[in-house]
């Protein structure tokens, strides 16, 4: 395992890269807003030999430089700058938490030929400011809003979040793993969360929904061995 710095034209991204075999995928982890490899921590053991493995850090996160705000078509582009660098090969693996995952479904709609399967972690839905914030209690969501200090301003990642293709098909599996245990959620918000991973799980002719009854938000911190199946079956093509 390699744990190092990638310079690229404007900025340095600070990884984690585990080399498998030819014959195995890759998998790129997408960490959510503000997080940094260490979200990771409770799964690494597990994951180590499934295949090549790259996780790093966005920028103004953790080891990596500082660099303005971006939006998710720039984080997706700067992602394809350092898979080429690092000569990383298809079929993917994407895997993305929270906001991560909107970034890996920015990726799987712009390379659709490269992916081998979404794994989606209690992702941020493409509606969730205009459907589901208002739904919340006016205290969550000023604080909810309040949070944008490090990578991305909230103005970015609105855009982010609503530039998200819903109109593609995926012709690859998509797990969806909808944590069951939000904090701060009400019954109605819950069942909500549920239904707008459902509609996220749909775009896929290979979509399932997974709820996490006893999960809260770091679904692969709370029930790593959830994650780690999922990501097993996306090897296996059996979602």
């Amino acid at each position: 395992m390699s744990f190092d710095l990638m310079t690229l034209p404007e900025t340095t991204l600070h990884y984690r890269l585990i080399l498998g075999t030819s014959d195995q995928p890759t998998f790129i982890f997408e960490n959510g807003y503000g997080q940094d490899l260490s979200t990771w921590q409770p799964i690494m053991d597990q994951v180590e030999g499934l295949g090549t493995i790259l996780m790093y850090d966005r920028t103004n996160i953790s080891g990596s430089m500082q660099h303005d705000s971006e939006t998710s078509r720039q984080s997706v582009n700067r992602l394809r700058r350092l898979i080429h660098t690092l000569s990383l090969k298809p079929p993917f693996i994407l895997v993305g938490h929270s906001y991560g995952g909107t970034l890996v479904r920015q990726f799987a709609s712009q390379y659709p030929s490269e992916i081998k399967g979404l794994l989606l972690i209690d992702a941020t839905p493409e509606s969730y400011i205009q459907r589901f914030l208002p739904e919340m209690p006016n205290t969550f969501q000023s604080i909810y809003k309040k949070q944008f200090t490090l990578e991305c301003t909230y103005e970015d990642f609105k855009e982010s979040i609503e530039a998200t293709n819903v109109d593609i098909l995926y012709p690859f599996p998509v797990i969806v793993l909808s944590a069951g245990k939000k904090d701060h959620y009400s019954r109605e918000a819950q069942l909500l969360w549920h239904e707008l991973q459902r509609q996220t799980a749909a775009q896929s002719i290979q979509g399932l929904l997974s709820e996490v009854p006893n999960s809260r938000h770091f679904i692969q911190q709370d029930a790593p061995h959830i994650v780690v199946d999922a990501l097993h079956r996306l090897i296996s093509g059996d979602s």
